[in-house]
């Protein structure tokens, strides 16, 4: 194809999300296994000791993760932006977002629920050459097809983890109710996990479709 188009290369955003991904689940890992610790041994003694250090230590460090979580934050949001500019410099038909309105809708309450999935559900069905009948044309065959399955367990935790992240900073933690505090953390961790390496995945993923959509234009 003879066609010229600036491609933003994300590739370096893809490895330093990664990097962040293992450092924070890192950390996420030593939460889980020190609350489980903790909460396994107050149900034995039956007393609440273990449990009131493992929330000074929670409390200890969870700014210094929620500084990787920022900086991941960035990152992602940083990739989201230069791959529908990609999309726009494909011009790719039919689109309902753009880099700015794909990242917006995270901070608009209820729309917040649903319209990300759907900006990252376009993303990836309109990075992927092989839902071009005909790339020249740019037609927009490329809605009619189903969405991956990694996409919707990635959101399922992404808002199963936000609500409980959430309950476990909100959540009073005084003795008589600390048992169901470190329940809510154990499950935070657990959906922070597995939502860690499903976004880690899907912009791997993304980024592997548009780095191969530009080879076609360079053929």
């Amino acid at each position: 194809m003879s066609n010229v188009v600036v491609y933003q290369n994300t590739n370096g955003l893809k490895i330093g999300i990664k990097i962040l991904t293992i450092i924070i689940i890192f950390f996420l890992s030593i939460d889980l296994l020190m609350t489980f610790i903790s909460f396994m041994a107050s149900m034995e003694s039956n007393s609440n000791n273990k449990l009131l250090q493992n929330i000074e230590y929670h409390s200890s460090t969870k700014y210094f993760v929620n500084l990787f979580h920022l900086v991941f934050i960035i990152m992602y949001f940083r990739w989201i932006h230069l791959s529908y500019k990609n999309l726009n410099n494909f011009s790719i038909n039919g689109l309902e977002f753009n880099s700015k309105s794909a990242i917006v809708y995270y901070f608009i309450p209820i729309l917040n629920l649903f319209k990300p999935f759907n900006s990252m559900k376009e993303l990836w069905l309109s990075s992927n050459i092989k839902n071009f009948d005909n790339l020249n044309d740019k037609n927009i065959n490329w809605k009619e097809y189903d969405v991956p399955g990694i996409l919707n367990f990635w959101w399922i935790l992404f808002i199963f983890g936000y609500i409980l992240n959430t309950v476990v900073f909100l959540y009073p933690t005084t003795n008589d109710n600390i048992k169901i505090w470190a329940i809510f953390v154990l499950l935070g961790c657990i959906t922070s996990i597995f939502s860690m390496i499903y976004t880690n995945k899907i912009v791997r993923i993304i980024t592997m479709l548009q780095n191969e959509m530009m080879e076609s234009y360079k053929n």
